[in-house]
């Protein structure tokens, strides 16, 4: 389970969530809304909740079903997959908070936010 503060964050953002466990601790949230530009225009979005978080840092996510620019182009470093559940996710290798990771101040809620500027920052580009 995550700590009080996230599920607060994901109750208050109205998200659709399960965890399932497969040798660590997985997120899904169901039926993530991406920006204008994505194509299809929801996807499911796995995060990994890594032993020691909040202590330790979140990184990378991934989408199942897969996800493109409306112009057919793939978001970069998205082309990998990973194996979940029985599941084919794409891999969005992001590294986005391990380098500014705050422990006791950062957790879902700003990684979101980083997931969130990250996929919105790609169609503007």
């Amino acid at each position: 389970m995550l700590p009080s503060q996230d599920e607060e964050y994901l109750a208050e953002k109205g998200l659709a969530y399960e965890y399932q466990t497969e040798g660590t601790l997985l997120l899904i949230i169901h039926d993530y809304p991406l920006p204008v530009g994505y194509v299809p225009a929801k996807t499911d979005l796995l995060i990994q909740i890594p032993s020691g978080y909040p202590g330790v840092a979140l990184d990378m996510f991934y989408v199942d079903p897969p996800v493109a620019y409306a112009t057919g182009e793939r978001p970069p470093a998205s082309d990998a997959t990973a194996t979940f559940l029985g599941r084919t996710w794409q891999r969005f290798s992001r590294h986005l908070a391990a380098q500014s990771w705050r422990p006791g101040i950062d957790g879902l809620a700003s990684y979101m936010t980083l997931i969130r500027h990250d996929l919105e920052r790609g169609v503007a580009a």
